[in-house]
């Protein structure tokens, strides 16, 4: 492709995602300028994945004028009717992992049931307003929560379950 890039603002604070992205789309992102925010970080009170999601392209859009994608996912567990869900990142708290897990462990005593989701979805809003709306990936991911080796409490099977990607409008993406 020639020309200018497209600027396409990935709408995180983790430095580790944007060239994680890269990496997974390589040849995908030709004619696109994936760039790090620095923005405000909204607040996420959505009810969903998807709707936290929205919340932060929203917000990454409006920052800087230019299209955003974003993401949210996190641990669905059966025996804890869907907890931690769109908490995971704080279930305990804190946003720190080990404090996460122990306490994931800790509320899973007793249970026999310890299936597990990986759920993750995604959003973009374009800088004129236009937004996905059900236009969302959403990959999941099952496993179980382990009752042993605490070092790998998730032990997720390597196969996804549903993998789903439209553009805006059914059409090409925007350039």
């Amino acid at each position: 492709m020639t020309g200018a890039l497209v600027p396409l603002v990935l709408a995180t604070h983790n430095a580790h995602k944007v060239e994680e992205l890269r990496q997974i789309l390589g040849a995908r992102l030709d004619g696109l300028d994936l760039l790090a925010y620095d923005g405000p970080e909204p607040v996420e009170d959505g009810d969903s994945f998807e709707a936290n999601a929205l919340i932060k392209a929203r917000a990454a859009s409006a920052h800087t004028g230019f299209a955003a994608i974003a993401d949210d996912s996190g641990i669905t567990v059966a025996a804890l009717g869907g907890a931690p869900g769109i908490h995971s990142a704080r279930y305990a708290g804190s946003r720190d992992d080990a404090d996460n897990v122990r306490l994931l462990v800790t509320n899973l005593q007793g249970a026999d049931d310890r299936s597990a989701e990986f759920v993750c979805a995604a959003a973009l809003v374009l800088p004129d307003g236009r937004e996905t709306g059900d236009c969302r990936a959403r990959s999941l991911a099952r496993g179980r929560v382990a009752r042993t080796d605490w070092r790998r409490r998730l032990r997720l099977r390597s196969r996804v379950q549903s993998h789903r990607i439209q553009r805006l409008g059914g059409g090409t993406a925007p350039g």
